[in-house]
């Protein structure tokens, strides 16, 4: 009985033991959320290290507030806030001045190095964020990062290199670490950040890294020449009614064979050809490119009138009608052949519309809006309801092949230029 009141007695103890050690767990935690939520409170910011941004602009991307607690704040994303509305911020810093003072320490990117593309300059920082774009002439004075290709560039996300050319700065630079035997690169949770020596030899490996994309490029282009890419510049016609069945049968012979087509008006082709962006281009003479001239073959150039047009009574057009009626044209230098032909005869045409595109001039003569001067390789594939005429006097256009400098020794330019000239001789 003593043992049993004993027993019950201890019992009781420990069951009080525990009631008080979880009374007292459940005070301090009162305590220490009633300290929270009662005292901490933010009263005053302090921002420093920031040059181009505004202390009042900082604190806002950070979303802090005067009365805000101190310790309830998320600091981590606080500062990504800082980042993603400022780019030129590269480093956030939170310090807690108790009792309520708050300090934001910032560093930024004070000289930012441009990759010039499409018009536009866009400075990256040193961890490859894009913190700005500006015109191309005010990265004069920048260091330029050459030979990068970027893709869909925004201000304020990392940079994105185009395929092939994806080595980063910072691979670089942690191989330089372990050379020079000390630090380069501070890596924490804020992501990987230069050290003052790394921000010191940040030129140079900038320049290794625009010499070795610069590289990988040409090394892309030379494969692509000698590997079998043809590159070939044209006008509308060619490419619609010529190219299809001549690369075709041309792969049957050589299956390696690669191409990539550029087409665009007269002058456009012209422009691809001099800069040497081409293996070839198909233009019509006369011609002052640089580089081997080829002519191919003559392509007639013709009248394209409306159904039931008085016009399409007589066997051969008078190049005088165009003078007297109402006339649809190609516009720009795409128009040079049908010009010169009119110039020749003193006729001045009274042009009512012009398009840029052979196939809607066609179109619109369906339509009753005027008469043309097409050429013959355009008709081929257009079924539109039209009447065609052989012009009086009759006019051509010479196509001919034109193969810049730097393409005429290509053994497979020269391959393909030779099946040109003899697949069309075959297919007049």
């Amino acid at each position: 009985m003593a043992r049993r009141k004993r027993y019950n007695h201890k019992r009781r103890r420990g069951s009080l033991s525990f009631l008080y050690k979880l009374l007292a767990f459940v005070l301090i935690c009162t305590a220490i959320a009633l300290a929270l939520t009662l005292f901490f409170r933010i009263r005053t910011i302090d921002v420093s290290g920031s040059q181009r941004y505004s202390a009042q602009e900082i604190i806002d991307a950070a979303e802090v507030q005067v009365g805000d607690n101190m310790f309830l704040m998320n600091k981590y994303r606080a500062a990504e806030r800082i980042r993603a509305a400022l780019p030129y911020i590269e480093t956030v810093q939170f310090r807690r001045d108790m009792p309520d003072g708050l300090r934001i320490i910032v560093t930024e990117c004070t000289d930012p190095a441009a990759i010039v593309q499409d018009g536009k300059a866009y400075l990256l920082c040193d961890t490859g964020t894009i913190v700005d774009d500006v015109a191309a002439s005010a990265a004069k004075k920048r260091i330029q990062v050459k030979g990068l290709t970027l893709v869909e560039p925004v201000v304020g996300q990392p940079a994105q290199a185009a395929e092939g050319q994806e080595l980063a700065l910072t691979q670089l630079l942690a191989g330089l670490e372990r050379d020079c035997g000390f630090p380069l690169l501070v890596r924490n949770r804020g992501g990987v950040h230069l050290t003052p020596a790394g921000k010191a030899l940040l030129p140079a490996v900038q320049q290794v890294c625009a010499a070795n994309a610069h590289l990988r490029g040409r090394i892309q282009e030379v494969r692509e020449r000698a590997g079998g890419t043809i590159r070939i510049a044209t006008f509308k016609s060619v490419a619609v009614n010529w190219l299809p069945p001549m690369i075709k049968q041309f792969q049957v012979q050589h299956p390696e064979a690669r191409f990539r087509l550029f087409d665009g008006a007269y002058a456009e082709v012209d422009a691809y050809v001099r800069s040497g962006t081409v293996d070839m281009g198909f233009i019509s003479l006369p011609s002052e490119l640089p580089g081997e001239i080829v002519p191919v073959c003559s392509d007639r150039l013709l009248a394209v009138l409306p159904a039931g047009h008085p016009l399409a009574a007589c066997e051969a057009v008078p190049v005088a009608a165009f003078g007297t009626e109402p006339v649809v044209s190609l516009i720009d230098s795409t128009n040079r052949d049908a010009l010169r032909v009119l110039d020749a005869a003193h006729v001045h045409p009274d042009i009512r519309f012009q398009t840029a595109d052979d196939y809607a001039m066609i179109s619109m003569v369906e339509s009753g809006l005027g008469i043309c001067i097409a050429h013959e390789l355009v008709l081929r594939s257009d079924h539109h309801n039209v009447v065609v005429r052989p012009l009086d006097p009759p006019a051509h256009r010479t196509i001919a092949m034109a193969i810049p400098p730097e393409s005429e020794g290509k053994p497979l330019v020269r391959t393909f230029a030779t099946f040109v000239r003899a697949w069309a001789q075959a297919n007049p």
